[in-house]
């Protein structure tokens, strides 16, 4: 597409460890859910503590985040997307 999206995490109201509200944006616009700023989150907050389970709430569902460190000590983050869905085009398109 051309942009870069940029993920801004909170944590939730709840306050359980791991759960985090996430919402990402381009440079023209919200977007609803975005796998790379996801993964990037993922290996962000694994160098921060956080728990090596992650549940992030998206404008699109929730998202399972997993992060786990490889044999040289690297985060390695794997995510459970949201499940797609199909929509008729507009007739006028």
């Amino acid at each position: 597409m051309g942009y870069s999206e940029t993920a801004f995490l909170a944590q939730t109201d709840r306050g359980i460890p791991g759960h985090f509200q996430v919402r990402y944006f381009s440079p023209l616009a919200e977007v609803p859910f975005c796998g790379h700023a996801t993964i990037a989150s993922g290996v962000a907050l694994a160098g921060l503590g956080a728990p090596a389970e992650l549940t992030l709430q998206t404008r699109d569902g929730i998202v399972g985040l997993s992060v786990e460190r490889d044999a040289e000590g690297h985060a390695v983050a794997t995510l459970t997307s949201v499940a797609t869905r199909v929509d008729a085009a507009p007739a006028d398109l």
